[in-house]
């Protein structure tokens, strides 16, 4: 493989990796296999790195568009991949933790699909809901309770429902979810799915597992054509705003590092760019309040900033490890 068949960011951000990689271990690294084609039903990073010693395997991830800036450009953009086949106007609630970067679009199109399909059954006026995937970490903390906790009201009204019938005190790391349970129906669901993962954990050696559900996101009909997302200004700046796009870009990286241990160092790069709101260090600062097991099966995190590329974590420790990364800016 080589570098032209990188995609332009994945190459802006593997080009000076590969450079530091060069400088760190005194080897010359070239790009190896592309993985998918390797392993074409497994989820996979991008590529392969290699010296004559060592290998790394990378993955790419963006945070903010330079082509796109600002909630308007997404918008816009979603607007177009949500565009209904059938004939119809419709208003869709996105949670705002989705604006921006951090936008499923790996559900794009189950999303329109669903548009479809509910959006023509519902009067002129009136609303209904969607279902997108969303999942938790949930761990168990001790015996001689029968409850779940939760980090946000939203999801009492399913939860509540699990006292008496858990065998012990379980906690749903919920942090970012943000979508509701409206309807009973996928509050059932939501009840049956924790009840489960509650039970397998409480027999289980392991101390947390992922819990997988369906939030549910309003749709409204309205006279005219095509789909209309509702947003309207960055609204919060600094770390808080930056932290759940990052929080998703690590969870999306990650994830194609769950199948197996692809090579000795798996790393991941993120490009952000220059008009992210507060920059690097702002992406330091939200850096700091992700819980580490977000990004577990990741050994190092690089982020390209203005065409300089900054080490954000490193795990292991051997002939490929960087230095410590250094302080955020703010220290």
């Amino acid at each position: 493989m080589s570098l032209r068949e990188l995609s332009p960011t994945e190459r802006r951000c593997v080009v000076p990796y590969l450079e530091e990689l060069d400088g760190r271990t005194g080897a010359k690294w070239r790009v190896g296999p592309k993985l998918e084609r390797r392993f074409p039903r497994k989820r996979t990073p991008e590529c392969l790195l290699y010296s004559k010693r060592d290998r790394v395997a990378v993955e790419v991830k963006s945070l903010f568009d330079d082509q796109s800036p600002g909630l308007f450009g997404w918008g816009e953009k979603l607007q177009r991949k949500l565009a209904p086949v059938r004939h119809g106007h419709y208003m869709l609630h996105v949670p705002r933790k989705y604006w921006g970067g951090s936008f499923p679009f790996s559900c794009a199109n189950d999303i329109r699909l669903q548009i479809d399909q509910v959006g023509p059954r519902i009067p002129y006026g009136e609303h209904s809901f969607i279902r997108v995937p969303v999942r938790s970490r949930l761990t168990r903390d001790r015996d001689g309770y029968s409850h779940v906790a939760c980090a946000h009201a939203h999801l009492h009204k399913g939860k509540d429902q699990l006292d008496g019938r858990v065998d012990g005190l379980f906690f749903l790391h919920d942090d970012d979810v943000v979508g509701e349970l409206c309807t009973d129906e996928a509050t059932a669901v939501f009840v049956a799915v924790l009840l489960r993962a509650c039970k397998t954990l409480g027999k289980s050696d392991n101390p947390q597992c992922w819990v997988h559900w369906s939030e549910e996101w309003q749709i409204n009909r309205e006279e005219g054509t095509g789909v209309f997302i509702p947003v309207s200004t960055v609204g919060d700046a600094g770390p808080n705003a930056l932290r759940p796009l990052l929080k998703r870009a690590l969870e999306d990286g990650a994830s194609k590092f769950e199948a197996q241990r692809w090579a000795p160092v798996h790393t991941l790069l993120i490009y952000l760019s220059k008009l992210a709101p507060g920059g690097f260090p702002d992406l330091q600062e939200a850096f700091r309040g992700v819980d580490a097991i977000v990004y577990e099966p990741v050994d190092e995190i690089w982020v390209l900033y203005e065409e300089i590329l900054h080490n954000l974590f490193v795990r292991r420790v051997g002939a490929t490890a960087p230095p410590s990364p250094s302080p955020p800016a703010s220290a």
